[in-house]
């Protein structure tokens, strides 16, 4: 599997959400794309789903994690600890997010969908399927 593809949304979240550093402090951002390992049996599906992530933003921290249950991906730890790594500068303290991974037959993870009351982000991977035989 190839190393996990980071992007850094500030610029891109900054722009569409207008945001700007609180009371002067830095607003800090950094996402993480998570290649969640997916057992043999989910690449062989010939099919599309998302699996779900929630969480809620202090101090631009992710915390209190919890996921939707999905027969396709059961492994929550590992996409707990690559989400715990994230920095959401720009989602104001307390805010509910939900992460939406997507994945699709023969591409893998192609996106991830960042949600929240009143806004959304929307992380693309492309180059390389890392599933790729």
């Amino acid at each position: 599997m190839s190393a996990p593809v980071r992007a850094t949304a500030l610029v891109v979240a900054c722009v569409l959400l207008s945001c700007a550093p609180r009371g002067g402090e830095q607003v800090s951002t950094d996402i993480e794309f998570c290649q969640l390992e997916v057992p043999e049996i989910t690449l062989r599906v010939n099919g599309a789903f998302p699996v779900e992530f929630m969480f809620t933003v202090r101090g631009g921290r992710p915390t209190g994690f919890r996921h939707t249950p999905n027969p396709y991906y059961e492994e929550a730890k590992q996409a707990e600890a690559c989400i715990n790594r994230w920095r959401l500068g720009f989602v104001p303290d307390g805010t509910e997010v939900v992460a939406r991974f997507n994945w699709r037959h023969a591409i893998g993870w192609e996106s991830i969908d960042l949600t929240w009351p009143g806004n959304s982000l929307r992380v693309g991977l492309s180059g390389k399927n890392p599933y790729e035989r």
